[in-house]
Parts: structure tokens; C-alpha cells; sequence
């Protein structure tokens, strides 16, 4: 009974030996699957920031194009003076003098510039410069309009026709934005 007892004493301490070997390991395999799990779902998060990011860009870049094609629409401030000499220049191309009689800008309700128009010349050249001068590929807002004419002395001109226009023209800053640059992970 000696030897069994002995057999029984060596096969409990080997099976104390292998659970505890086997105890190790799973609770070591549980702690490393956990990691897994969290770097899988850090992998996962990283990878739709990264994905946000690439279409985030993408719209900056079209944005940014259209930004472009808005501002257009805008008279910079620093380019006041060629546009007002190209005011002066639409009128004579269809035969009317347009005089610039006031410019001041006025922040409110939007930053704009109030301008003040003579035009004069025939009916037909002043209404076609009001006309150029409305449909310019500006921000044009056209607050009065007055014509009146005044009879000529010379037979030939008929009645020289001339227009009031005021204007509120939409103004945009000269300065150009500063682009941010995005870094990917």
C-alpha cells in the first residue's frame, strides 16, 4: 500500500505541475488576446481617421477650387482701381461715358463698396452700359437709377441721355488664406 500511496503522491504533483503550467499559459494567452483585441481596434479607429482624412482632403481640394471661382465674384480691395477703370471701360466700348462720381465702402450688412455712376451718351449706349454694368461678373447690386435727357443743339445726336446709377458691389480681402497641411498616420 506503500507504493501506491507513493504512485498517488507523484501523480498529484505532477497533475498540481501541469495545472499550474496550464493555468499560466491561459491566463498568458488571455492577456495577450486582450492586447490583440486593443491593437486590432486601435488598428481599426486608425484606419477610418485615415479613411476620413483621404475624403476630408479631397473636399479641402474642391472647396478650395470653388473658394477660387466665388472670390472671383468679389472685387479685391486691392484691385478696386482697375476695376473702376474697367467701369469706365465697359461704357465705351458700347459708346456711353461713365464717371465715376463716389466710391466708399461700407461694411455693413456684408463688406462691399457704394458706388456712384454718371453715364451719358445716347439712350441706347446708356442703357447698354447699365446694362454691362449689372450683368459684370461681379457682385452687383444695383440701388437706383435714374435717366433723364437733355436735349441736344445739334440736330444729328438727338437727346443726350443720362444715367444716375448707384451700386453696391460685393468686396472680398486681398489676402490669401493660409492653408493648413494635414499629416496621415
Amino acid at each position: 500500500m506503500n507504493r501506491a500511496y507513493y504512485h498517488l503522491v507523484i501523480a498529484a504533483i505532477f497533475f498540481a505541475v501541469v495545472l499550474s503550467v496550464y493555468l499560466f499559459w491561459n491566463n498568458t494567452l488571455m492577456r495577450v488576446s486582450g492586447e490583440v483585441a486593443s491593437l486590432a481596434s486601435d488598428i481599426t479607429t486608425k484606419n477610418k481617421t485615415f479613411a476620413e482624412t483621404i475624403v476630408a482632403e479631397k473636399e479641402l481640394t474642391k472647396l478650395s477650387t470653388e473658394e477660387s471661382t466665388i472670390q472671383g465674384y468679389f472685387v479685391k480691395t486691392a484691385d478696386v482701381v482697375p476695376f473702376l477703370e474697367g467701369m469706365q471701360t465697359l461704357g465705351s466700348s458700347v459708346g456711353a461715358k461713365v464717371t465715376i462720381v463716389s466710391v466708399s465702402t461700407n461694411p455693413l450688412p456684408r463688406q462691399h463698396l457704394e458706388l456712384a455712376l454718371r453715364i451719358s451718351g445716347t439712350f441706347d449706349a446708356v442703357v447698354r452700359a447699365v446694362g454691362l454694368i449689372e450683368y459684370s461678373p461681379y457682385d452687383v447690386t444695383t440701388t437706383s437709377l435714374t435717366l433723364s435727357s437733355d436735349p441736344s443743339t445739334d440736330p444729328k445726336v438727338g437727346s443726350v441721355w443720362s444715367g444716375a446709377l448707384t451700386l453696391q458691389i460685393g468686396t472680398a480681402s486681398s489676402t490669401v488664406p493660409v492653408k493648413t497641411a494635414t499629416t496621415t498616420p
